[in-house]
């Protein structure tokens, strides 16, 4: 494990390839808790933090979820009759309209009918 994080270094590639400066970037952001090299020492740790996590009670976990989650979801119930209008306004637009209208007709094309 290591110390505090540093401020996080632009990404050098992404963040699926496997590397030190990937793994460092990862780290820095918070992306993950810990890295580790190359080895036993990996699938050891890995280990650990599954045993330790298999412990939180489902409960504790889906609390932790819930807690997390609520401000976000009460700020989109909150938000639903704007975004709903703003929807609408988009999908009426003349533009969206006319793509919607030329796909329907390739879906008619395609199908043969007329």
């Amino acid at each position: 494990m290591r110390g505090p994080r540093p401020p996080p270094p632009p990404p050098p590639r992404p963040l699926t390839t496997p590397s030190p400066a990937v793994q460092d970037h990862a780290w820095a952001i918070g992306l993950v808790d810990e890295v580790h090299p190359e080895g036993d020492k990996v699938k050891e740790a890995a280990q650990t933090w599954a045993t330790k996590a298999a412990a939180i009670p489902t409960e504790a976990r889906a609390a932790v979820k819930l807690g997390y989650r609520t401000p976000l979801l009460e700020a989109l119930k909150a938000d639903r009759e704007n975004d709903l209008d703003k929807f609408l306004v988009t999908i009426k637009g003349e533009a969206v309209q006319k793509n919607i209208a030329a796909y329907l007709a390739a879906l008619k094309a395609r199908s043969g009918k007329k």
